[in-house]
């Protein structure tokens, strides 16, 4: 489906319709029934004919593209690996999100192989969240419409900060989602083996095409995957709590491309 001009899929919904398209995608990944599921989508259908109208007469766009560059310490030398993405945003006094503001993302993770057979990738999500605290000392404090401009018009390499690390996974096999794993910044020696570590992660706002293709080239499954990557058994206990590699969906790795 495409809105307001950009391809998006539909688990990419929660970020343009906030807490309302989470609550209904979370349903829809819920229920198995397709009666139910029909009338989810109908209802996302609402939603996106509801926000296009209020979008339409109001509000101010910005757009950039920022390229995420991850390089890793091996043993055999540095390795690197970068992935540009677009965010657009249209900044306006209310939208369903409630912020104020109604985001966009497209494009891909970004992967570094740091050995033969053996990758890193930094996933999508919070992409504005990076830039903002990344390039903190250039922008506004309370206009969001400002830190977005501010933001859309530099040109600069900077470390992200630490605490704003992307999630960061590798698969034990490349061909099976399931064997998805969280590598944390210090993990990387128990996990690839001695002599490897995460040298930095830097961002850039850059005039560079989005990235496109090279992650769905990777995982041939990603394309086809319905639901989450390590589906949690049923039932479910009473107050579990998932681990972070079982809340991820393919959108973690490619959106509206």
């Amino acid at each position: 489906m495409r809105f307001r001009g950009r391809r998006v899929a539909w688990r990419d919904l929660p970020e343009y319709f906030g807490k309302v398209g989470g609550f209904l995608f979370r349903e829809w990944e819920f229920h198995r029934s397709t009666e139910i599921r029909h009338m989810i989508r109908n209802l996302f259908k609402i939603a996106i004919a509801s926000t296009t109208l209020a979008l339409s007469g109001c509000g101010t766009q910005v757009a950039w593209n920022q390229k995420l560059t991850v390089e890793v310490s091996t043993p055999d030398g540095v390795k690197s690996g970068s992935s540009v993405v677009g965010y657009s945003a249209t900044v306006g006094k209310q939208f369903a999100s409630g912020s104020g503001i109604a985001q966009g993302l497209q494009g891909e993770a970004t992967v570094v192989e740091v050995a033969p057979g053996k990758y890193l990738f930094a996933l999508l999500g919070g992409a504005q969240e990076i830039a903002v605290r990344t390039f903190h000392d250039h922008l506004p404090k309370n206009d969001a419409l400002a830190r977005q401009q501010v933001i859309s018009e530099l040109r600069e390499v900077r470390d992200v900060p630490r605490d704003y690390y992307p999630m960061l996974v590798t698969f034990s096999n490349i061909n099976d989602p399931k064997t998805v794993r969280e590598v944390k910044p210090d993990q990387f020696s128990s996990i690839f083996g001695s002599g490897y570590s995460l040298k930095s992660i830097t961002l850039e706002i850059t005039d560079e095409p989005v990235t496109e293709g090279s992650v769905e080239a990777m995982l041939g499954w990603i394309s086809t995957l319905k639901g989450r990557l390590k589906p949690i058994r049923e039932p479910i206990p009473t107050n579990y709590k998932p681990e972070p590699v079982e809340e991820l969906y393919s959108n973690s790795f490619v959106r509206g491309n």
